[in-house]
C-alpha cells in the first residue's frame, strides 16, 4: 500500500492513505520482497539473471493456467526494477546488509525440483534497516511527493456512484473517537494486509529463516521437507493440505 501511494504521488496524483495502525506504533508484517533480476540481485549480489519467459511458463504450469498472464508478465519484467526503486537512497552499507535468501547456493542444491525452479535471492531486510524502517522510509518519500497519511482509521465501506457501477470513495472509522470519515476519489486501492497478533517467542528472530506466513508463497522452499502448520483460522487446514499436495511432510 505504501509503495502504491508513493508511486502514485510521484506521478502527480492526489493520494490519501487510510492506515488502521496508530502512527507512533506502526509496524510492517513480513520481512521479504520476492522479485526477479533487480540490479541489487544481479550486479551487487551476483545471482545469475533469470529467464523471464521460463518464469512465466513455469508459473502458468504451477497455477494450472489460472494465473492472469498480464499480471505475471508485469511481475516477471518489472519486479526487479520495483525493488531497486524501493531501496533507492539506501547507503552502500545498507544495501550490503540486505540478505539474499538461500544464496550462495550450498553444494548439491538443486534449482529444479519436480520441474519447478526454486528462485533464490528473495531480498530480506536485515541489518540496520528492517522492513518496518524500510516502509517508513517509503512513507516519508510518499509524503514528500504530496501523499497524505491518515493513521488510526480503518476502512469499513466502499462508496459507489448512484447506479452502483463505480467505486467513488471510502468510509473509514476512527479507532479512538468512533467517528466516521468519507474520502472521495477517482479510485480506491485496497491493500488490507492481515491482522497482526502478538508474536510468538522466537518468531521475529526466525522470520525468513524457517518461519513463514504463506504456504502458497513460500511452500516450494520446503518441498520434500517436514513442515509444521500452526493456525486457528479457517484457512489453516487449506494451507496444510496445499503443503501436503506439493510433497511436504505436514504436522498440523
Amino acid at each position: 500500500g505504501t509503495a502504491v501511494a508513493r508511486r502514485a504521488s510521484e506521478l502527480g496524483k492526489k493520494v490519501v492513505v487510510v492506515e488502521m495502525q496508530p502512527e507512533d506504533t506502526f509496524s510492517a508484517l513480513g520481512n521479504d520482497i520476492g522479485h526477479l533480476n533487480s540490479s541489487w540481485q544481479v550486479d551487487r549480489v551476483g545471482i545469475p539473471e533469470y529467464s523471464v519467459v521460463d518464469f512465466m511458463n513455469e508459473y502458468q504450469m504451477y497455477a494450472a493456467g489460472r494465473a492472469q498472464p498480464t499480471l505475471i508478465s508485469q511481475f516477471a519484467n518489472r519486479s526487479g526494477e520495483a525493488l531497486d526503486w524501493f531501496i533507492d537512497g539506501y547507503t552502500e552499507q545498507e544495501k550490503d546488509e540486505l540478505i539474499p535468501l538461500n544464496w550462495p547456493v550450498v553444494d548439491g542444491y538443486q534449482y529444479k525440483k519436480n520441474g519447478f525452479t526454486s528462485y533464490v535471492g528473495t531480498c530480506q531486510f536485515g541489518g540496520s534497516v528492517g522492513m518496518t524502517d524500510a516502509v517508513k522510509r517509503s512513507q516519508d518519500k510518499a509524503k514528500a511527493a504530496g501523499a497524505q497519511f491518515v493513521f488510526g482509521q480503518a476502512g469499513v465501506r466502499l462508496v459507489h456512484n448512484e447506479d452502483g457501477t463505480e467505486v467513488t470513495g471510502l468510509i473509514a472509522k476512527d479507532s479512538n473517537t468512533g467517528e466516521y470519515h468519507q474520502y472521495n476519489g477517482d479510485a480506491v486501492v485496497l491493500a488490507c494486509g492481515v491482522s497482526k497478533a502478538k508474536p510468538v517467542p522466537g518468531e521475529a528472530e526466525l522470520l525468513g529463516r524457517g518461519v513463514s506466513y504463506c504456504a502458497t508463497c513460500d511452500g516450494m522452499l520446503y518441498r520434500g521437507r517436514a513442515v509444521a502448520v500452526w493456525g486457528l483460522s479457517p484457512e489453516a487446514p487449506q494451507e496444510a493440505n496445499f503443503l501436503h499436495g506439493i510433497g511436504c511432510s505436514v504436522t498440523y
